[in-house]
């Protein structure tokens, strides 16, 4: 137990000596809109921060809650970043437990989150506050994702949801769900699928389409601007294939 503490310690701090310029990192770009927004007085101003009725992107938990988060903390920015890091490294324990489960290697399960944890495209998600729904999703689905595995399906459908909350890619989650479950959970088993584990996975599916119809709004809006559009560059597609 205390090997594994020391192991697990030495990759979070690990993780912020690699990251440690993030805690120099103020407010900056998108932050100040999100901190303009989320100043509110009253119950009835929260709830509205999960009307998709909006000209933005649907990301109620990702951002407008996670700046109401940061007034009530004062609007300090060390207490931010470190409340980024812990999730971050939540997240990065559960990777681990996922993938340990579905390996049964406790070494490579213990490597692969290692070299996850250091990987330097996770600069953009720790350094401005404005991406933590990217970790915010990042959680909430490897909690789905370990509540799965382990037939809590409820949980594993709520956290599903927080990640829907967070940032509009986790509508790919089914998917994943898919390939793992009936190409290699289902050729492990070598048996049919029974109709509960069916039920369960037409209701990710069918959370992901019904999401799909709330982010709409917001997706028509901003898919106008230069920066959300697509590019089909060669030499771009290998630039981000490799990150």
């Amino acid at each position: 137990m205390r090997k594994k503490l020391f192991s697990w310690g030495g990759i979070f701090l690990l993780l912020v000596v690699f990251f440690k310029n993030a805690f120099q990192t103020e407010f900056f770009a998108d932050d100040f809109s999100f901190l303009i927004k989320t100043r509110i007085h009253h119950f009835s101003d929260f709830v509205a921060f999960f009307n998709p009725q909006r000209g933005t992107f649907y990301r109620p938990l990702g951002s407008e809650v996670f700046y109401f988060f940061i007034h009530l903390l004062g609007n300090n920015l060390l207490l931010a970043h470190l409340f980024v890091f812990l999730c971050f490294a939540l997240a990065i324990y559960i990777l681990y437990k996922n993938i340990f489960i579905v390996l049964k290697d406790r070494q490579l399960s213990f490597l692969t989150a290692f070299l996850y944890t250091i990987h330097f495209s996770h600069v953009y998600q720790l350094y401005w506050l404005a991406a933590f729904q990217e970790v915010a999703m990042f959680l909430f689905l490897n909690l789905s994702f370990y509540f799965f595995l382990n037939k809590k399906n409820f949980l594993a459908i709520l956290f599903f949801i927080g990640g829907l909350l967070s940032k509009e890619t986790a509508l790919i989650f089914p998917f994943f769900i898919l390939v793992y479950q009936y190409f290699y959970h289902g050729k492990k088993r070598k048996k049919t699928i029974d109709k509960k584990e069916l039920f369960n996975l037409l209701l990710f599916f069918f959370l992901s389409l019904f999401f799909l119809f709330i982010y709409r709004s917001g997706l028509s809006a901003t898919e106008k601007l230069v920066n959300y559009q697509p590019h089909f560059n060669l030499k771009l597609i290998i630039n981000n294939t490799l990150w």
